[in-house]
């Protein structure tokens, strides 16, 4: 029978460091995404609360203690709040030396829509950084370490570009750093551990310890969250849109053993690498290797597909003894039904909380290249993406509206964005 769903910035320069900062309070009556597990209809960040509201404190749904949450006391023409506004930029203006994180930088696409509300540890309600804030992040993290960031970028810099953090898995417990983000359709957090990394942590990473010990996989992506309105996930899908024709391309009989390879764990992987708009997407209900509806909302730790048909996609109770398993079971059975198309698909709903989990082990972020094994070999991202960042994204195939979307830059990258960029200038 038909299976039915569960329970139905980039920012630019900040110039408004003499803007006046209140604190006020207020109390209302419903929630904000403000910490873990706490989502609810009301939108501080929106035109019309910055407009009309002076400060606010905003109550969380599943918490009674008020979080407060500092905003403009006005908006005029000449100090636009950040998330208002948008770089055209498409690549990084800030010297990859000046990177907080060595040789990648993790930022929101352009143009996508993405506004950040916040940056924090995963288990708290206080921010490292937040709109409004004279401070980055990463002094925050310093200062909770006990130590003074020496770096040479500013708040400005890292406004103008909303540099994001890349947690590298030997974070202390509970000190895993997220970001809490709005699009046009989604409202969520995003966690991000990529292998051999550092920055987040006091001491240089240890592949000896924390989350990859032991593991594969070289890359970790949590996203957590709800939709702002319903959707259904025939329409959802996740991989990377590119903005331009991709660069060298590799023989074709190795680009065709790397998309075979890639099919195998997603097999309806839709494929258009020539043109100028090259992409890869496949459905988001059965490429994550975890999703969750509602359950344990913490995302901290490693991460199981449920059990139960109260907290599984489908509807549908497993009874796979790994989370494995479980997992192969729902992406077989969620392809059954999108690739029928009189089949009911099952919706993502605003009064749920989805978590999403995404794995790989094919891009090493070290040599910046594509690692298919002793046969295939190893594909160099530099030529191959032509001056374009690897993407975090999910978005309505139809629409093309984002539920997020989020670039890791490589400096290796920098000088081609500049010429292809400069090429556009000049045309």
């Amino acid at each position: 029978g038909d299976l039915v769903s569960p329970a139905s910035f980039q920012q630019s320069l900040c110039k408004t460091r003499n803007s006046s900062i209140v604190r006020q309070r207020k109390k209302f009556q419903t929630g904000a995404l403000v910490h873990v597990g706490t989502y609810g209809t009301y939108d501080p960040y929106s035109r019309e609360t910055v407009k009309n509201e002076e400060s606010l404190v905003v109550q969380s749904s599943l918490s009674e203690v008020p979080i407060e949450v500092r905003t403009p006391a006005h908006i005029d023409s000449n100090s636009t709040p950040s998330w208002y506004r948008y770089n055209d930029n498409q690549f990084p203006q800030i010297n990859p030396e000046d990177w907080p994180q060595q040789t990648l930088l993790f930022r929101p696409s352009p143009g996508s829509g993405i506004r950040v509300k916040g940056i924090r540890f995963v288990h708290s309600k206080e921010y490292l950084w937040k709109e409004g804030d004279m401070h980055t992040w990463v002094q925050s993290l310093y200062k909770h370490w006990g130590k003074s960031y020496d770096g040479g970028l500013g708040d400005d810099s890292f406004q103008e570009c909303m540099i994001l953090p890349i947690n590298n898995g030997n974070e202390l417990k509970g000190e895993t750093i997220v970001v809490d983000f709005v699009s046009p359709i989604f409202e969520g957090t995003i966690q991000v551990r990529l292998r051999h990394t550092n920055g987040t942590t006091k001491l240089p990473y240890n592949d000896n310890e924390g989350y990859f010990k032991g593991l594969n996989r070289r890359y970790q992506v949590v996203v957590q969250g709800r939709p702002l309105k319903e959707l259904s996930l025939r329409n959802l899908v996740t991989g990377f849109q590119l903005n331009h024709s991709l660069g060298k391309l590799p023989p074709k009989w190795i680009t065709k053993g790397a998309l075979r390879l890639i099919n195998f764990f997603t097999p309806q992987l839709k494929t258009q690498l020539d043109g100028p708009k090259p992409k890869c997407i496949s459905p988001l209900g059965s490429t994550p290797q975890m999703i969750r509806v509602n359950g344990d909302l913490d995302m901290e730790p490693k991460q199981e597909e449920p059990s139960t048909a109260e907290q599984s996609i489908l509807g549908i109770a497993s009874t796979a003894s790994t989370t494995f398993g479980r997992a192969k079971t729902r992406k077989k059975n969620f392809d059954k039904l999108y690739t029928d198309s009189c089949s009911r698909i099952p919706s993502l709903s605003p009064s749920n909380v989805y978590t999403f989990e995404f794995l790989q082990h094919l891009v090493d972020f070290t040599s910046f290249s594509i690692e298919l094994g002793s046969m295939l070999g190893s594909i160099p991202l530099k030529e191959l993406l032509d001056g374009q960042p690897l993407q975090i994204m999910a978005m309505h195939d139809i629409t093309d509206e984002k539920l997020w979307s989020f670039d890791v830059w490589h400096k290796e990258l920098i000088g081609d964005a500049k010429r292809h960029d400069g090429n556009i200038s000049n045309a």
